[in-house]
């Protein structure tokens, strides 16, 4: 959901695709998104394309687009949970959780004293509600806070970000993730 998008519609006749934005660093995840959606949705399409700013992984296939469309919306603003989502088992809700960290999450130390901060940002109103009460069945007490991009970011309109400050060490660990003070990125444990 994260870095994912679907293209192409249905009146203008264009290819009908889905695709992965990553970092043009991140060639070991674009692999793992090909090779597991090559497993898990049985296609043998899928490339990736390298170039000096981005990895994109397309998948040119008119079903994927359809299932990835109606499931998961379309557009960064538009993009959803699924309701029957909040019915999966708590460990298919933490790989999701620990997906959308990956490619929209972040760990960092704030405040003063300095305290362990697990955020995640999205430009849809509806996927940043899902990823709430997603936190809420596992026992995560977040808050949502909606702001304006400033004029010099990339893209436009407001932001939603998720945030976990009581509960972050419980989160971390429940998604094996990693901080390291110096450098407030994050990493997931191997």
């Amino acid at each position: 959901i994260a870095e994912g998008s679907t293209s192409g519609d249905k009146r203008d006749g264009s290819q009908k695709d889905i695709r992965f934005s990553l970092g043009p660093h991140e060639d070991e995840r674009a692999q793992w998104i090909l090779n597991s959606v090559r497993s898990i949705f049985h296609v043998s399409d899928g490339n990736i394309v390298k170039g000096d700013h981005s990895t994109v992984i397309y998948f040119r296939s008119g079903a994927l687009n359809q299932i990835f469309r109606t499931m998961f919306g379309s557009g960064a603003h538009n993009k959803k949970m699924p309701k029957w989502m909040m019915m999966a088992s708590n460990s298919l809700l933490i790989c999701l959780l620990r997906g959308l960290w990956k490619g929209d999450g972040h760990i960092t130390y704030s405040g003063i004293p300095r305290r362990l901060m697990a955020g995640y940002r999205t430009s849809s109103r509806e996927l940043a509600t899902g990823v709430c009460a997603i936190l809420i069945k596992l026992g995560i007490r977040p808050t949502l806070r909606r702001y304006k991009q400033p004029s010099t970011s990339f893209g436009k309109g407001e932001i939603y970000h998720v945030s976990v400050y009581y509960d972050s060490k419980k989160l971390c660990d429940m998604l094996g993730l990693v901080s390291n003070e110096r450098l407030p990125r994050w990493e997931i444990k191997r």
